[in-house]
């Protein structure tokens, strides 16, 4: 999709996977697995979470840009 000029970002909670597979870029969160956007019922956070994965689009220049997220899951939603 990059090649074809569709710009790409990825939300993960394993930085050494992303590493491996290269993604263009990727927002990187502490989360569990099966949780990548968050707790369940916490649409706020959410949001957030998905709305910083997007804006990499427009900050991440450098090809393999990965940014950790501040979030840190928590089961209280």
């Amino acid at each position: 999709m990059e090649a074809a000029g569709i710009p790409t970002t990825a939300l993960a909670n394993l930085p050494d996977r992303v590493q491996r597979v290269r993604y263009p870029r990727a927002a990187i969160v502490k989360f569990p697995r099966g949780a990548t956007c968050g707790p369940p019922h916490a649409a706020d956070l959410q949001r957030e979470v998905i709305g910083e994965a997007l804006r990499l689009l427009e900050t991440a220049t450098t090809p393999g840009t990965m940014h950790e997220l501040p979030h840190r899951f928590t089961d209280a939603a």
